[in-house]
């Protein structure tokens, strides 16, 4: 039981970190694009 819920908690942190990793990099490109345009 404990088992099986640390797990989940590691694969929801994961989760998170990676859709969290996916937005900064979404952030940057959309800076990017806005330096680029304005250009």
């Amino acid at each position: 039981m404990n088992l099986t819920s640390l797990f989940f908690y590691k694969q929801l942190f994961l989760l998170l970190s990676f859709i969290w990793f996916i937005k900064v990099k979404l952030n940057y490109f959309i800076i990017i694009i806005m330096i680029f345009l304005t250009i």
